[in-house]
């Protein structure tokens, strides 16, 4: 009996010996297992298998297994062959004995040594060979829950575990690396291999996730960045057992997408007629303008700019009156502006940022006239007719006449001058000249044309009946002169006349009885009737009758009557203040003309008009007149 207890106290004393051993003591789970530099650093750890927790791959070996109590350590191997000689002793729960194994990480996929079985009391010797760097994760596992004491002797695998060097990021010597912001940039570093090795990268001395060898990175902002990076060999607890040396390079982040330009303002006359040119855009009004570029840096931008267009300024008017019908507004260039049917625009920089506009509207004038004859009270007048051929871009413009008539034979004659109708006393060449008043808008001007020469015979055109006649037999052929068409009538006589033809000048007439007779020879102008009176004496020869002196009367206000038969003859008053030759007319009270003569002398004889009456003779000398009233009585 005391021979037992001597045992069991043998017993314990070799437990906490063995247990004191145990300078690595292993880990519950996988990834928190200590990394140790070299599988050397085992040799001699021993260490109890127990543990509360099952952890590790399921199955637990490749080939079967499962988790129960598991133990992990870790290693970095210097490569090459590998020795590991695992004892284990004292199970001290149901003696089925345990699992173990190595795996390369704690992802398990790659196992390099394992097994499945459980084993008692054993001695088992490993043999690898190991890759530089590599980690290595060795397990043990109690079988449904046992526990013993496991010793681990190694031997191999020493060595120093390097990275090796990296190059400059994206092979860039100058250590300047430009970039475009807001899209994904690709860095890169020089690859190195290693199991266990990833990247880990600082922008601005922050550390950014990405752990490969490449990473795309989006700037938001342009500026520059300190992008570095350096190879770091990691365990899976994430404890680093190797680092490269670092690089850092600077990223200079260029704009991209949209860059915003300066406001533009622009004047009207920058985008009419042609548009402003604005990168690749033509501007004709006011907007928020965006233009795609390439910039300099090889980055895609889009300018955006708000761009201010003014309105077209209302037009100042400006009114141009030409002197004749070549004679075109000359532009600031100093251009003949020829097209007058429709306005000029110019503009020209005022006092304000933009231009000022005009609308410049042109009168170029351009007439033409010819005479009519008309009438008016019985009485012969020229009517000029006047065809504006003026050139305008509108009507906006009034015109008055005024014509005038100037004797080119007798020079010393008054001019002929009427807003309406022209009256001609005697024939002549005449010059024709035409005076417009022309307003348009806030012009004026006075000008006057030469419209040319014009030769005016007023006796040609008023009917001359002929001389009297006196035969002795009931009929006679007339001999009416100046018009070509006209009628003949009866005045008075004892009987009847009879005309072949009333129509025509030199017609046969033919008296019912003998006796004298006074008949009309009446031609149609216009609205005015134009007569002259013959005396027709049939069945008898007429006697010539005496001549005779007219009486004078005076009257209220001292004016002058003279009175005389009808149809005698009388010589001129010798007080007419005019020089011979006269061209005269008796013209009645109601402005006909009766008859028409030309005197050469003071003193020759007139006859007077055969009807009694009041009459007017109207006596023109050399563009000068006299007006005489005379009493016709029978």
């Amino acid at each position: 009996m005391k021979h037992f207890y001597c045992i069991i106290l043998f017993g314990l004393l070799f437990t906490n010996t063995l247990k004191a051993q145990c300078f690595i003591p292993g880990s519950e789970d996988c990834p928190t297992a200590t990394l140790l530099m070299s599988p050397e650093e085992l040799n001699g750890n021993w260490c109890s298998t127990y543990s509360s927790k099952a952890s590790g791959a399921i199955p637990l070996c490749p080939h079967g297994g499962g988790p129960h109590n598991t133990l992990w350590w870790s290693f970095v191997s210097g490569g090459g062959p590998v020795t590991i000689t695992i004892d284990l002793n004292n199970l001290t729960v149901n003696g089925t004995g345990i699992q173990f194994g190595i795996w390369t990480n704690c992802e398990f996929n790659q196992s390099v040594h394992c097994e499945p079985n459980c084993v008692g009391p054993v001695h088992r010797v490993i043999n690898l060979v190991t890759e530089p760097c590599q980690t290595y994760y060795l397990f043990t596992d109690g079988c449904s829950g046992d526990e013993g004491d496991v010793i681990f002797s190694v031997e191999g695998g020493n060595g120093t575990c390097e990275t090796g060097e990296i190059s400059e990021i994206n092979a860039e010597p100058s250590k300047k690396i430009n970039v475009c912001a807001n899209v994904s940039n690709e860095f890169f570093a020089s690859e190195i291999k290693r199991p266990n090795l990833h990247y880990e990268w600082t922008l601005n001395k922050q550390k950014l996730q990405s752990k490969t060898r490449k990473i795309n990175h989006k700037f938001v902002t342009p500026g520059t960045y300190t992008l570095c990076v350096e190879a770091v060999l990691e365990a899976s607890n994430g404890q680093s057992y190797a680092r490269s040396n670092q690089q850092c390079s600077q990223v200079i982040v260029n704009p991209s997408g949209d860059v915003r330009d300066d406001n533009i303002f622009l004047c009207h006359e920058q985008v009419d007629p042609n548009p402003y040119k604005w990168y690749d855009q033509d501007i004709t009004q006011s907007g928020l303008y965006r233009s795609k570029q390439i910039s300099p840096e090889g980055c895609e931008i889009v300018k955006v700019a708000s761009i201010q267009v003014s309105d077209k300024p209302d037009a100042i008017a400006q009114f141009y009156i030409g002197n004749h019908d070549k004679d075109y507004y000359k532009s600031t260039e100093g251009k003949l502006i020829k097209e007058c049917n429709n306005y000029y625009e110019y503009h020209s920089r005022g006092k304000q940022q933009c231009d000022d506009y005009y609308n410049v509207y042109q009168f170029i004038p351009s007439f033409s006239t010819k005479l009519e004859r008309t009438c008016k009270n019985n009485k012969l007048f020229y009517k000029v007719i006047v065809e504006n051929n003026s050139c305008s871009p509108n009507k906006d413009y009034s015109i008055k006449y005024n014509y005038i008539l100037k004797d080119l034979i007798n020079t010393s004659a008054p001019t002929i001058k009427s807003d309406d109708l022209l009256e001609i006393k005697i024939k002549s060449d005449y010059e024709l000249f035409l005076e417009c008043e022309i307003v348009y808008g806030t012009e004026y001007k006075l000008l006057t044309f030469d419209m040319g020469k014009e030769f005016i015979d007023e006796s040609l055109y008023l009917p001359n009946a002929g001389k009297d006649v006196s035969t002795s037999r009931l009929f006679t052929n007339l001999n009416a002169t100046n018009g070509p068409s006209g009628t003949w009538k009866k005045i008075s006589g004892p009987g009847n006349l009879s005309f072949e033809n009333v129509n025509n000048p030199q017609s046969k007439v033919t008296a019912s009885v003998k006796g004298t007779y006074l008949a009309e020879w009446s031609i149609q102008i216009a609205d005015c009737k134009y007569v002259d009176e013959i005396k027709l004496n049939f069945g008898q020869l007429e006697t010539e009758r005496p001549k005779t002196k007219p009486k004078i009367i005076k009257v209220d206000g001292g004016q002058q009557i003279r009175v005389v038969p009808s149809g005698s003859t009388f010589q001129l008053d010798e007080s007419i203040k005019l020089l011979p030759p006269y061209n005269c007319q008796w013209i009645s009270l109601d402005g006909r003309i009766i008859g028409r003569f030309t005197v050469q002398q003071m003193k020759s004889e007139i006859q007077a008009p055969q009807t009694s009456g009041m009459y007017i003779l109207l006596i023109d000398s050399n563009g000068n007149s006299e007006k005489i009233k005379y009493q016709v009585t029978k």
